[in-house]
């Protein structure tokens, strides 16, 4: 599978807290644990559906410099909730958004950028059942579906802490949103965003500084991913 922006700025976002165990849903080819894997010192689990993603993800894993503290499985989010009493004090998602669009005639990228396979009640519920005490979850969404996202995770004792809205440009409406839970009692709502371009089209000087550690050309040349 390709390398999404998206997934770049969420694991660019979440790698900024540290942690002693995380759990990767919808891994793909692993880009998300692998950048984790970077910043962090923990232990990284990653599960997806699609076996062939699986298999991607895990020569990723063994070819990378932190593969000691890498693994994956395929298996449904769902089964793997059935089949484990672990908890992760960090959860990360990407998770298949595109509700009501066109599908694809491909199946694999049917499911993996479709919400039938995950919906967003299942993974509400999923997540407060497997993150533990002080964990917490972050999650890139589009912005207009933000608002569903928060009601689930609150039904479910999840608080929304902070969010970054994310803009192609910036006179823009938002086009995605990360969002940062715990099930710790939200003292502020902090809120921040992000310019993806400038108005000649060139990346934004704040994009180039968020994203430097992980993209070879925007800053730092050692042991990107």
């Amino acid at each position: 599978m390709k390398i999404g922006m998206d997934a770049v700025i969420l694991a660019a976002f979440s790698a900024q807290t540290d942690c002693e165990n995380a759990l990767d849903i919808g891994c793909g080819c692993g880009i998300l644990s692998l950048m984790i894997a970077q910043k962090t010192n923990g232990e990284i689990f990653a599960i997806d559906i699609d076996e062939a993603a699986v298999s991607e993800a895990d020569s990723n894993f063994q070819w990378s410099n932190w593969s000691d503290r890498l693994s994956v499985k395929h298996i449904s989010l769902q089964e793997f909730l059935k089949n484990t009493e672990k908890k992760f004090d960090k959860i990360i998602c990407n998770p298949p958004y595109f509700k009501n669009s066109l599908k694809s005639e491909d199946i694999k990228r049917n499911l993996a950028r479709h919400d039938e396979s995950l919906t967003f009640e299942e993974l509400a519920k999923a997540v407060s059942k497997l993150l533990s005490r002080n964990g917490h979850f972050d999650v890139i969404l589009p912005y207009d579906s933000g608002e569903e996202m928060e009601k689930l995770m609150s039904i479910e004792g999840l608080h929304l802490h902070s969010q970054m809205l994310i803009r192609n440009y910036k006179d823009e409406k938002p086009i995605r949103t990360i969002q940062h839970y715990s099930a710790n009692e939200q003292i502020g709502l902090k809120c921040n965003s992000l310019m993806i371009y400038n108005a000649d089209g060139k990346y934004s000087d704040q994009f180039r500084y968020f994203t430097r550690d992980f993209y070879l050309n925007f800053g730092r040349t050692k042991q990107n991913v």
